[in-house]
């Protein structure tokens, strides 16, 4: 089972280039019902809070300077298998820049600052905090760069959340937390972070539910990885190597197939065909 209710407070903010005759921009998100009533919940909430002028300042040491800054309060339930429902809520600020015209969104900015993690008898669990994240807008099944999943396979969903855009290598940087029987807690996985510096991590359905990571190196080079989860570690086990090469004057695209063989990788099979133009 699992719903989504997000509740946004909307507090305007006028900065440089914001006059007195500016009016507040509305930010709803689907599902937003106004008429929720656990709004003293979420303020009354254990994590660190901040006020605007804090986020004016986060936002602009990243070179982001906006005309509005909304905080965030989103809340999601997930439906943990064994462990009954957890409720997760992410705490942030979510800045605006006006197009020219002044009176719709220019670009956006989210920032997420913590996250609050309570049972369904609104107990509080666990706190996640002392996070900055820095991305334009949601990506995918993301909210807010928050997305649920079982990334290593035990059975029992985790959660990512994305930290900045990404560039050219098609990579998504994001921190990991995953469940730990052991501490009955979610553990932040560190390899699987250093990862999505360079790579997008999902997960691979048709690998047994492996995990996969994607690297772009050039617009002609690519790599696909797949990742079995063994004693707390992600092992690379398969790779996916394609790139383009020219020989006498012809270009090739070329495949290279490489398994995890007495613990080296190593090339099983190749393919290669002569690349031609649409």
């Amino acid at each position: 089972m699992k719903k989504i209710v997000c509740i946004i407070l909307i507090i305007m903010l006028c900065i440089t280039g914001c006059t007195s005759n500016t009016q507040p921009i509305e930010v709803l998100e689907e599902g937003y019902d106004e008429n929720v009533d656990d709004i003293e919940e979420v303020v009354t909430s254990k994590a660190e809070t901040y006020d605007l002028q804090w986020a004016k300042e986060m936002f602009e040491e990243n070179y982001f300077e906006p005309d509005l800054i909304y905080p965030i309060s989103y809340i999601e339930d997930e439906y943990q298998y064994n462990l009954g429902e957890f409720i997760f809520v992410l705490h942030g600020f979510y800045g605006v820049k006006l197009a020219e015209e002044g009176n719709s969104y220019g670009s956006t900015q989210i920032m997420i600052n913590s996250i609050e993690i309570s049972r369904t008898d609104n107990e509080f669990y666990q706190l996640i905090d002392g996070l900055y994240t820095d991305i334009p807008f949601n990506h995918g099944d993301e909210i807010y760069g928050f997305e649920v999943g079982d990334w290593n396979g035990d059975g029992v969903c985790d959660f990512k959340l994305r930290v900045s855009e990404g560039g050219t290598m098609h990579n998504e940087p994001s921190r990991f937390w995953l469940w730990d029987n052991e501490q009955s807690m979610f553990v932040e996985n560190e390899q699987l972070g250093e990862i999505s510096d360079y790579s997008t991590v999902y997960l691979a359905s048709n690998k047994d539910n492996r995990l996969c990571s994607y690297t772009r190196y050039s617009i002609s080079e690519y790599c696909i990885r797949y990742y079995e989860y063994k004693d707390r570690e992600y092992i690379c086990v398969e790779e996916e190597h394609d790139y383009f090469e020219t020989q006498d004057g012809v270009e090739y695209r070329i495949t290279e197939f490489l398994e995890l063989i007495d613990g080296e990788m190593q090339v099983v099979d190749t393919k290669k065909s002569v690349y031609e133009e649409n």
